[in-house]
């Protein structure tokens, strides 16, 4: 390929462009036919923040660089399909591993023909996991050439990845990317998106609760949509800089606060509460069933004693050897009345009549 005139585009410059671009993820991979732009084609991947992997590191974001590997005749077309499907063991032999079987990240890849050796290319692979536990072990199984983690230094995340994103295109050369950079869009002050110091951060959530508290974002159908895309577009709005996620995580947690600290008042109701119009009712029904005054105090009233089911026999002249002179059970005539006696409150006797039991006998029809 043919060399291109000019300095490469560094890391730092851009780092310092980066907020003028968003970062932008493909389902499917896209495959790009780039110039080689490097200072020093031979070394196309020099502008790249790398160092050196240590023994036993462990690294989200891994690069595989493996020199003067010959490829043969580089069937691109086969390549694309195979990194879209995630077939990462049917890479030509040489830039492949396949003691790797557990195929959970992303593979970014680029090809660098030799100057004067067609078959002969230096590839450039970078291998993104999508969690952060993979072991050490694996990591050294799965590199072919030499293996480098990035050096993150103290950038910001988001503009640092974007920058490594604008440094590995600028690289050229044959490439199979799942992400890719856009243009930030004036109008959305992408520009000023990114880096928040703590006061901006402070400010922008201090705003988010007064609005709420003060009722000025709504909770039905699109309101908080609308009220979120209002605030995003407004350049003086606190909330400029802040994703909209963010903004979403911050209105959910105030609605889900604000239900939880909701008052509940509750009323327990007790017999001492409903005593005042529960007595009179119940010496209304007492009275009727059993002919008692409706105005006696029966809450007082304990279990009644010394009630009897026959008259008391206060003599009894039986002879136990003869059966004849015991008088067996006898019942009071009808029409009297038992006497049901019960303690009161200040050791007052009252007398409850209550109707004799042939009385409440169905009569014959």
């Amino acid at each position: 390929m043919a060399e291109a005139a000019g300095p490469a585009t560094n890391f730092t410059r851009a780092l310092a462009g980066a907020d003028a671009f968003n970062l932008t993820s493909h389902a499917s991979p896209v495959a790009l036919e780039l110039p080689v732009t490097a200072a020093h084609p031979r070394v196309p991947w020099s502008d790249l923040p790398l160092k050196p992997r240590p023994r036993g590191g462990r690294s989200r974001h891994l690069f595989d660089v493996i020199p003067d590997v010959n490829l043969g005749d580089l069937d691109k077309p086969a390549l694309l399909d195979i990194i879209g499907a995630k077939r990462f063991n049917d890479l030509p032999d040489g830039i492949h591993n396949k003691t790797d079987e557990t195929h959970d990240y992303d593979l970014q890849i680029a090809f660098f023909q030799h100057p004067s050796q067609a078959e002969i290319y230096t590839v450039v692979k970078h291998i993104t996991f999508k969690q952060d536990n993979v072991t050490a072990s694996r990591l050294d199984r799965m590199i072919v050439g030499s293996a480098y983690v990035l050096n993150w230094g103290e950038s910001n995340h988001r503009s640092f990845r974007k920058a490594l994103q604008k440094v590995w295109v600028d690289m050229g050369g044959f490439q199979i990317n799942h992400l890719s950079l856009e243009a930030a869009d004036p109008s959305s002050n992408a520009r000023d998106a990114g880096f928040m110091t703590a006061t901006e951060v402070n400010m922008a959530y201090d705003f988010i609760e007064a609005q709420w508290n003060q009722g000025k974002i709504g909770m039905g159908g699109t309101s908080q949509l609308r009220w979120i895309a209002l605030q995003m577009g407004d350049p003086t709005s606190p909330l400029r800089k802040m994703k909209k996620a963010d903004i979403k995580e911050a209105l959910a947690t105030m609605q889900t606060t604000g239900s939880l600290a909701d008052v509940h008042h509750e009323y327990p109701l007790t017999m001492m509460h409903i005593a005042v119009w529960f007595r009179p009712i119940a010496l209304q029904i007492f009275a009727a069933l059993f002919s008692y005054p409706a105005n006696n105090n029966i809450s007082s009233y304990k279990s009644c004693e010394k009630n009897t089911i026959r008259s008391p026999n206060p003599t009894n002249t039986a002879d136990p050897a003869d059966p004849s002179t015991h008088p067996g059970p006898t019942r009071d005539p009808p029409g009297t009345n038992k006497q049901i006696f019960g303690p009161l409150a200040g050791g007052a006797q009252r007398q409850m009549q209550l109707p004799h039991v042939s009385e409440l006998r169905r009569q014959p029809a």
